[in-house]
């Protein structure tokens, strides 16, 4: 079956990149080409996470699980590995060790951090306490990317009258500088959507490698030979990918805000 082909070459493709993190990991030789890889294995487990096999998924929930548990700060350039095997694994110690990290204090960090969580996104409540303490510290510290982890926010699972709520009250709350008085008006100003280039950059980066690994890595042909042969296979990767990618809310560079808008009831009114 060409599912049972693609879902090898998945197999392979996590298989090749995670032993190469591995390696360089244990050397403290960590380049930005492993933090790519940890980031389009990521990426690989939120599209095709079905295809993930049982011993894939477990090498990967050992491994984040090393890393969230070290003593040392150099995991949180890995943070995509524990965005993949939460993924796959559904491991809340894993998630929240994660989104705990969001409001990192090192920029650098922070910025791998939320490119990790963003695929995550959908399967994170809105009600998750170790995100809502984050996002709260970025935007009274005014970090970097406090904007971005609010959009991220408000895009988890969760009833749009929650959300609303929250975000007036925020407005209410952070409206003494300018630079939060903007971002929350316009939050609420904006016609249903948000732009926001961040995340479609993400998944553009985690894509671009997934692919020009899958194309120019001998050693994925080599361990299964004739998958490239037949282009039904690449086919359903395609269509796969299309369809588990329209389904994500920070997969477009215009984000669906509607949750925001005041209901026609009047239930809420903007201050």
């Amino acid at each position: 079956m060409e599912t049972d082909k693609s879902s090898r070459l998945l197999n392979s493709f996590i298989e090749t990149e995670l032993n190469a993190i591995k390696e360089a990991y244990a050397a403290s030789n960590l380049e930005d080409c492993h933090l790519d890889a940890g980031l389009a294995i990521a990426w690989s487990c939120y599209m095709f996470k079905n295809w993930v096999s049982e011993d894939i998924s477990n090498e990967l929930t050992e491994f984040a699980v090393e890393l969230a548990h070290s003593n040392d700060n150099d995991w949180v350039w890995l943070a995509s590995l524990l965005s993949a095997a939460h993924l796959v694994k559904e491991n809340e110690d894993i998630r929240d060790q994660l989104l705990n990290q969001v409001s990192h204090g090192t920029a650098a960090h922070r910025y791998e951090v939320v490119r990790a969580v963003t695929f995550m996104v959908p399967t994170v409540s809105f009600s998750n306490s170790y995100l809502k303490k984050a996002v709260i510290t970025n935007i009274e510290r005014i970090q970097d990317l406090y904007e971005e982890s609010v959009i991220l926010y408000l895009c988890t699972e969760g009833s749009a009258d929650d959300k609303r709520r929250w975000a007036l009250d925020a407005k209410k709350r952070f409206n003494k500088l300018d630079d939060h008085k903007t971002f929350f008006e316009e939050l609420f100003q904006k016609n249903k959507y948000y732009q926001n280039a961040f995340f479609v950059d993400t998944f553009s980066a985690a894509k671009s490698y997934f692919i020009f690994r899958l194309l120019a890595e001998p050693t994925l042909g080599h361990k299964q030979s004739g998958l490239f042969n037949e282009k039904a296979d690449a086919r359903e990767i395609v269509q796969n990918l299309q369809e588990r990618e329209q389904n994500h809310p920070l997969s477009q560079s215009y984000i669906d805000l509607s949750c925001l808008k005041e209901k026609k009831t009047g239930l809420f009114k903007q201050d």
